[in-house]
């Protein structure tokens, strides 16, 4: 017998203690305690020219991939949350938002565009279906991993605090990380408006809403004094950062929500406590209104009270008049929609000429109202699909913060759409209410799913090439802004053929560095480089006209171009294109009566002029 063979047989057989036992759901935890808690957090600047977006995405199609490779290890779990009732409702209309949305996008006039999404929110098939399987596998685990949810709360509250503080400090004026400029105005007297890691106030303060309502819930339930007060903490930090983020619709959320919050709390605990205990948390919510009213009233408070005079000059912007015409662009899609992320184009298409000349440079991107949104993108059924969400969720038992913070949810989508955060932790706590309160057992079936192991393997490759192609296109976006600033020629030529190249056709920054390239042509003046650079300003143009989120924009760009090309024809013939994908938007009208006029023709040039004047030209230029 060899030496070897000897060893081998004469070496102990190591067997891991029962302590020691791999958990195979701890890998899964782990990735969706990131996934939902650090997501909101992603903010990337100096590599991403989307530092708030492209992050976030990558993250979250990262931890879609991953949690379809680990499939095998919360299958059963799957399994066992579709035998009970609401876990099998909820899952249900998970898939029927999937069918929704994959119907909808191949549907679509533009599909590149509804399957990435447009480049300022990237809600799109991939995004949103990325949402929607972190969502379900985390309703899963709660199911079968209940005491891992107190984990995945901490997690939410620490991050959620930490985005509250990086807020606050915004407010006054702290931010090592974004340009002042790109969220505080000098309008009505000076207002800030802090976004924190999210890219406008509005979404911020949006997922700020629920944080509140589950810091202040986890810290009710919490038996450790040092959790419990940092979950109050965080639930405080939260409602000075809404406050501060001057956004009335999460204002209006957190003040409806925390009513119907404090009543279920009140009326649970009044039986068994005396009324010491109302009277207690009314002097805290006074004294809270009581200091809000002395710091609005401080020189600190300026920004606020800004903003109040806002509010009273202009109430609602041209959100009434758009919501009012919703439905025409509805009723042209009624069973599938427009498709995702493509209302911008869409809408201009059917905005009234009461709507353009009140507002003759607002760019409509979406319709500010969840339900609306999800009617133009997915028709009346993925509204229906919303609603049921909620639905199913409040059915599901008395779980007072997943309540009130669903709750939250609905009144700011109200006054705002969906963004990937938002919409993860809409799926992801209605999942939990879902979870947490199972229901009855629906009676087993002699079959179980038996899903090919290549499958959620190669979907899960599809996300995860989808996120690193659309995180490669945004970096060489972000290469070529840098280059252009420094006045590189050849540096910006090489990262625009990546960009253009990476996300094999999928939208970026296009019609954006259409601009760019004419502006870097104009500098270079005489210089050989700048005839291939007004070449390459043309060609971003026609690729933003063929899959941007801005055809119209994008048309009125390549009439432009054409111009300063002495193509006369082809200028008029992207202007005509310009008034057919924005009948009521006056610059394509203005635009046409110029090159009339310079071709001769006085009166079409006129008449051209005078509608571009009912459109609200004049009052755009006076402004």
């Amino acid at each position: 017998m060899s030496d070897r063979s000897r060893r081998s047989r004469t070496r102990p057989i190591r067997r891991p203690s029962d302590g020691a036992a791999a958990d195979p759901s701890l890998p899964i935890t782990r990735i969706l305690t990131v996934a939902v808690a650090v997501t909101p957090l992603a903010l990337v600047t100096g590599i991403f020219i989307s530092h708030d977006v492209i992050p976030k995405l990558v993250l979250l199609t990262t931890a879609t991939a991953l949690l379809l490779f680990l499939y095998r290890h919360w299958a059963n779990f799957l399994y066992a949350l579709w035998r009970q009732s609401r876990g099998r409702g909820f899952l249900v209309l998970v898939l029927a938002q999937i069918a929704s949305l994959v119907i909808s996008t191949f549907l679509s006039s533009q599909i590149s565009l509804s399957l990435s999404g447009t480049v300022w929110r990237r809600f799109g098939l991939i995004g949103q279906t990325a949402t929607l399987i972190v969502a379900v596998a985390v309703a899963c685990m709660a199911a079968s991993r209940p005491g891992w949810v107190t984990t995945l709360f901490r997690a939410i509250a620490v991050c959620g605090g930490l985005a509250s503080i990086y807020g606050i400090f915004q407010y006054f004026g702290l931010d090592p990380f974004l340009d002042r400029k790109l969220y505080a105005i000098e309008y009505f007297g000076g207002i800030t408006r802090p976004p924190s890691t999210m890219g406008h106030a509005l979404y911020f303060s949006a997922y700020l809403v629920p944080i509140l309502f589950i810091s202040v819930s986890a810290g009710i339930a919490e038996t450790g004094r040092l959790w419990r007060r940092g979950f109050y903490l965080v639930g405080a930090l939260a409602a000075i950062a809404i406050v501060l983020s001057a956004t009335r619709s999460a204002i209006l959320a957190a003040v409806i929500g925390g009513i119907f919050f404090g009543w279920r709390v009140v009326r649970r605990r009044l039986p068994t406590e005396s009324w010491t205990f109302s009277l207690k948390h009314a002097a805290i919510v006074g004294g809270i209104l009581l200091a809000l009213t002395g710091f609005v009233l401080a020189p600190a408070g300026s920004s606020l009270r800004a903003r109040m005079r806002q509010w009273r000059d202009d109430p609602g912007g041209p959100r009434l008049q758009m919501w009012k015409e919703c439905p025409g662009l509805i009723a042209l899609h009624p069973v599938f929609g427009e498709g995702p992320d493509t209302f911008a184009g869409e809408f201009r298409k059917v905005q009234s000429l009461q709507l353009s000349r009140a507002y003759p440079d607002f760019y409509n991107e979406t319709p500010h109202n969840a339900m609306l949104d999800a009617a133009c993108a997915q028709g009346i059924p993925g509204a229906l699909i919303l609603v049921g969400v909620f639905l199913l969720a409040w059915r599901a038992g008395p779980n007072t913060g997943l309540d009130a913070a669903l709750l939250g949810i609905l009144i700011s989508s109200m006054f705002a759409s969906l963004t990937l955060v938002t919409s993860l932790y809409l799926w992801t706590i209605a999942g939990l209410a879902v979870a947490l309160n199972p229901g009855e057992q629906v009676p087993e079936k002699h079959w179980r799913w038996h899903v090919p192991r290549v499958a959620p393997v190669a979907l899960g490759a599809a996300y995860l090439v989808a996120g690193v192609m659309l995180g490669l296109q945004d970096s060489a976006w972000a290469e070529m802004n840098s280059a252009v600033e420094a006045g590189d020629f050849s540096a910006a030529r090489d990262a625009y053929s990546r960009a253009t190249s990476v996300a094999f056709g999928m939208p970026g920054y296009e019609l954006w560095s259409s601009r760019e390239w004419a502006t870097l042509a104009r500098s270079l003046a005489a210089s050989p480089d700048a005839v291939a650079a007004w070449k390459l300003a043309a060609n971003a143009s026609s690729l933003a006209e063929s899959s941007g989120e801005e055809r119209f924009s994008a048309a009125y760009q390549s009439s432009v171009l054409a111009i300063a090309a002495s193509d006369l024809t082809r200028s008029e013939s992207e202007a005509r294109e310009t008034i057919r994908l924005a009948p009521n938007w006056y610059k394509g009208h203005l635009l046409l009566s110029q090159i009339l006029q310079y071709t001769g023709r006085a009166a079409d040039a006129d008449r051209e002029a005078a509608l571009g004047a009912t459109m609200g030209w004049r009052q755009s230029t006076l402004k």
